[in-house]
């Protein structure tokens, strides 16, 4: 017969498993199929720890870049050095990590043997540990035993989240703690590069060189450095260091503007990734199997920079932010309440949403002494105006002529504050108003920044990976709620509005009033937050969403039972996309929007006109000219003949 070395390999394959018995034939299939399931897992779970690593530290940038904002004042020197040293030098080594971990996956798809990932790992830690050949086998029965006492660990969790009412909590449980040994692994081959860079030319004189090539592609040693590498690294890092301190004082003695430290925070980045690049050659150099152009590491260096440039831009963009001014009132003077009131939608035999009559469902309830939808969406648009004017102007437009009149205003806060308060005053229902505006300023959209980036980037992560739903949200929260800033002795900015509206709920208590909340978009969104903690309901229009956010505003006052669930309900239009930046807790109702573009459906103006489309109004106020111009002439069609959003 032909020899083995003469025949092809695929041919070979099979020459060997025709030769061996039936029995071993299925054992080698069934080995063959573990090890590509455990391949398969091992490459999701490096993909995984990657991409929520390099998620939940950007997402950690407000609270490092934005802190001469929302400090103001107390910005201290500890506070500074927080942001222009730790936050680029943690963001340039987690890149790494992102780096190691992905370098990881292309080599698990793509090694033969099965005991690489084994082998690997017990390579670090021989040369972490410094341990000596002879205990080699020790290391890999040691490692084996953790692997295994790792897989229970993971069930116990699991079933812990079942319990707890997670669906899919043992894949859960799973995940969570795989996700743990990736990262523990990535800082291993870290500290093991460290080391071998302190200890290289000791290394290479005990490998014989003869084996020192199959060591480097084996276990990818990096050569001993040339001096000149070890010296620009560290000339990067001491220039990285040094000009962001300088730069930090001149912030805080007030000698330049504070854009400038967020600028810095870029150029940190930059730098210290050039030191990286000289440390660590081997690793930073190796492309990514996604994206060949560049290495993973750059790519995330450059998505911290450049938000880094476009979070500095931000504050500049304040003049394109014009004042706003009413011009024509959503609604005309209306008359007192019909008790008799029916709906249009239930007129048209097809129902109408549950929010129409205030969420009473009784009719005998539904009377001119309540609060509907359409009253409270009046005040979250008002608060919008700059001058407190145009907002009494709208206001007493909605008002005029029904048992809600009049609106006495009675604090208004400065055009310029953050997510900004209007608290009013309705004495012939005994109830008080608080509305929370949504962005209007720059300093609204670092704002919205600081609180919902944690959202954003862990969602987008969870709905690109396969099976990301199957991740518990608590972990996001629990992982999302630290803030730098409380370490630092600072407030973050949300802190006054708790206060605020803490304050008021005492007021209103104390003055025997019912107190209500709205607000609109990123004012919803804080409208719930706050107001749930102080047992507020809250009607909202297109809130952010707050299943993440809720961790880190409330922090210690989420409470087991609940609390968001217990107080709030929204106004979700369809096609709306800041609702969806977060999951919403609460009662969230859903309806149509009939707007071809999505941010459309995010105008309060829509949201109007499709809620009186369906609700009308028992107060009997016009709404005509304003829905027409916003939706055109047939805007009170039931059903809707022509294009709208729907989930």
């Amino acid at each position: 017969g032909a020899k083995t070395a003469d025949v092809p390999r695929g041919e070979e394959a099979s020459l060997r498993v025709a030769m061996v018995p039936h029995s071993e034939t299925e054992d080698s299939c069934g080995s063959l199929a573990r090890r590509h399931w455990v391949k398969a897992w091992l490459c999701y779970v490096g993909i995984l720890d990657a991409f929520l690593s390099v998620a939940i530290y950007m997402s950690m940038m407000p609270q490092y870049v934005f802190l001469p904002y929302v400090a103001s004042e107390q910005a201290t020197v500890a506070a500074v050095l927080a942001q222009v040293v730790a936050y680029p030098l943690l963001m340039t080594i987690v890149a790494g990590k992102a780096q190691i971990l992905l370098s990881l996956v292309a080599e698990v798809a793509e090694h033969k043997d099965e005991d690489h990932i084994l082998e690997m790992c017990t390579h670090l830690l021989m040369v972490v540990f410094n341990f000596s050949e002879e205990r080699r086998q020790k290391v890999e029965t040691a490692l084996k035993i953790s692997f295994c006492a790792n897989f229970f660990i993971g069930i116990a969790i699991g079933v812990r989240l079942e319990l707890g009412g997670n669906n899919f909590g043992i894949i859960s449980g799973i995940l969570m703690v795989c996700l743990t040994a990736t990262t523990i692994f990535a800082y291993c081959h870290y500290v093991a590069m460290i080391v071998q860079i302190v200890r290289n030319q000791y290394l290479y004189q005990e490998i014989p060189e003869e084996e020192q090539d199959e060591r480097l592609m084996k276990y990818e040693i990096t050569r001993p450095l040339p001096r000149r590498n070890m010296w620009m690294g560290s000339e990067y890092m001491v220039a990285a260091f040094i000009g962001q301190v300088i730069l930090g004082l001149l912030v805080i003695l007030r000698i330049i503007s504070a854009t400038f430290l967020i600028l810095s925070t870029a150029m940190g980045t930059m730098f210290y990734a050039f030191a990286f690049t000289h440390f660590f050659p081997s690793m930073v150099r190796k492309r990514c199997f996604f994206c060949p152009c560049t290495s993973c590491f750059w790519m995330v260096i450059g998505m911290v920079v450049t938000l880094c440039i476009i979070f500095g831009l931000i504050p500049q963009t304040q003049g394109l932010f014009p004042e706003k001014h009413l011009v024509r009132p959503i609604f005309q003077p209306g008359q007192a309440f019909n008790d008799t009131y029916v709906v249009p939608g239930q007129l048209a035999g097809l129902g109408a949403y549950p929010v129409c009559n205030g969420m009473t469902w009784a009719a005998r309830n539904f009377n001119g002494n309540k609060l509907l939808a359409l009253d409270l969406l009046i005040f979250a648009k008002a608060i919008y105006w700059t001058h407190q004017e145009d907002i009494m102007a709208e206001l007493g437009n909605a008002t005029y002529n029904t048992e809600l009149y009049p609106v006495q205003l009675e604090e208004l806060q400065d055009m310029q504050a953050v997510a900004r308060i209007g608290v009013f005053k309705l004495p012939s229902i005994n109830t008080r108003v608080i509305a929370v505006r949504g962005s209007a300023q720059a300093e609204d959209w670092l704002f919205n920044a600081d609180v919902w980036a944690p959202s954003v980037l862990t969602g987008i992560v969870r709905k690109v990976m396969p099976l990301g739903t199957l991740f518990p949200l608590s972990f996001s929260r629990i992982a999302m709620a630290p803030d730098i800033r409380s370490l630092l002795g600072l407030d973050p900015p949300w802190e006054s509005l708790r206060a605020k509206i803490a304050a008021i709920k005492k007021k209103s208590d104390e003055d025997g009033l019912a107190l209500a909340l709205t607000g609109h978009s990123l004012g919803g969104g804080m409208a719930q937050l706050c107001g749930s903690i102080e047992g507020i309901r809250s009607l909202t229009f297109s809130p952010v969403g707050q299943a993440v956010a809720q961790a880190r505003v409330n922090g210690d006052s989420v409470k087991h039972q609940m609390p968001i669930e217990n107080t709030a309900v929204s106004v979700v239009p369809y096609g709306d996309i800041v609702p969806q930046i977060d999951d919403q807790l609460g009662v969230a109702q859903s309806i149509a929007c009939t707007a071809i573009n999505p941010i459309t459906c995010h105008n309060l103006t829509q949201t109007a006109c499709e809620l009186y489309r369906k609700c009308g109004d028992p107060r009997n106020r016009s709404i005509d000219f304003t829905c027409t111009q916003q939706v055109g002439n047939d805007w009170w069609k039931i059903p809707w003949e022509r294009f709208a959003w729907s989930d």
